[in-house]
């Protein structure tokens, strides 16, 4: 089964709920603007609390590269996805494991994620102006055309209880889950989060995904 990550965390509750559900990765998010922002301070406490039994993403966009890697060893996080218009240079003069996100809302990104050496891609149904984390859908067609491309590929945007079944049969790396699990922006509902690994658990999904 593909690979889960739970994003826009920041309470220690929320981090060990994912962590019991089996959330293979959680993400704290960095970008000042969002509803989600975390500084790095509490997401080093709260990362620190709990056992390290899942990989640790920080979302950034379009910060400067000095900034995410002091807080990507402040806060002790294992990979960061850059959601802005990071271009291949500067992803390849930061110097981490990195995703790279695109906006799915057409193809074009298929020509420009040939130009990044990283080896998952994250795949958004946001506008550009959201930035994810909208709840917003895109056409799942354009994510099994980007594993074409031989890259891993992460799905968000709109991930959810009931329509997880459908995504998953398409074989991405991974999904990425954020406000279908939220009472608000940034404080998960247990029951959503329960509801949400339910629905894997009952589910008939190949086993794909790469390591």
């Amino acid at each position: 089964m593909a690979k889960i990550k739970i994003c826009g965390v920041t309470r220690l509750a929320d981090f060990r709920l994912a962590q019991r559900c089996g959330a293979d990765f959680i993400g704290f998010v960095f970008a000042p603007g969002s509803p989600r922002r975390i500084d790095p301070e509490t997401a080093r406490r709260i990362a620190a609390a709990a056992p390290h039994r899942s990989r640790r993403v920080g979302v950034f966009v379009n910060e400067g590269p000095r900034l995410v890697r002091e807080i990507y060893r402040h806060a002790g996080l294992d990979l960061v996805q850059l959601h802005g218009e990071e271009d291949p240079a500067y992803c390849r003069a930061l110097g981490l494991p990195y995703w790279k996100a695109f906006a799915a809302a057409d193809g074009a990104f298929l020509g420009m994620l040939r130009r990044y050496d990283c080896r998952t891609i994250l795949l958004d149904g946001g506008d550009g102006a959201g930035r994810g984390g909208t709840g917003r859908t895109f056409d799942w067609s354009f994510a099994a055309l980007a594993m074409k491309t031989g890259r891993r590929v992460v799905v968000a945007g709109g991930v959810a209880a009931d329509n997880v079944a459908g995504l998953l049969r398409l074989g991405p790396y991974a999904v990425d889950v954020c406000s279908s699990l939220e009472r608000r922006p940034g404080v998960k509902s247990p029951q959503k989060v329960a509801r949400f690994f339910r629905a894997l658990r009952e589910g008939d999904f190949p086993r794909g995904g790469v390591k």
